[in-house]
C-alpha cells in the first residue's frame, strides 16, 4: 500500500520534530516516524482499531504520539488523518 500524507498532517509531524528538545530527539523521532511508516505500508492492519463498526480507521504510537490513519483498500491507499501528542486530553482518539 502507498501512503497519502495530507498537508495538515504533514505540518503535524513537522512542529512534533522541532519541538524536540535536540536534534538528536528530532532524529529519533524521524527515524521512528520512518519504520512506523514502513511497518503500515507493508501491514497496515498493524495498528489498533479505533471504532468498533469502522475497521479501516487505525493507531499506531510512534514514540510519544498518536498516528491515526485510514485504510482504503480499494484504492491500495492509507490516509494519514492526526499525528498527536498522546497527552493531549481531549484529542480526537478520547
Amino acid at each position: 500500500m502507498r501512503i497519502r500524507n495530507p498537508p495538515g498532517v504533514d505540518r503535524q509531524i513537522q512542529t512534533a520534530l522541532v519541538s524536540q528538545p535536540s536534534l538528536a530527539a528530532a532524529l529519533q523521532l524521524r527515524k521512528e516516524l520512518d519504520e512506523a511508516f514502513q511497518q503500515i505500508e507493508q501491514f497496515p492492519e498493524t495498528g489498533r482499531m479505533q471504532s468498533p463498526p469502522r475497521e479501516d480507521l487505525r493507531l499506531i504510537l510512534v514514540g510519544q504520539y498518536r498516528l491515526l490513519y485510514l485504510i482504503d483498500y480499494e484504492e491500495n491507499l492509507i490516509t494519514l488523518v492526526s499525528f498527536v501528542y498522546a497527552g493531549l486530553p481531549g484529542d480526537a482518539l478520547d
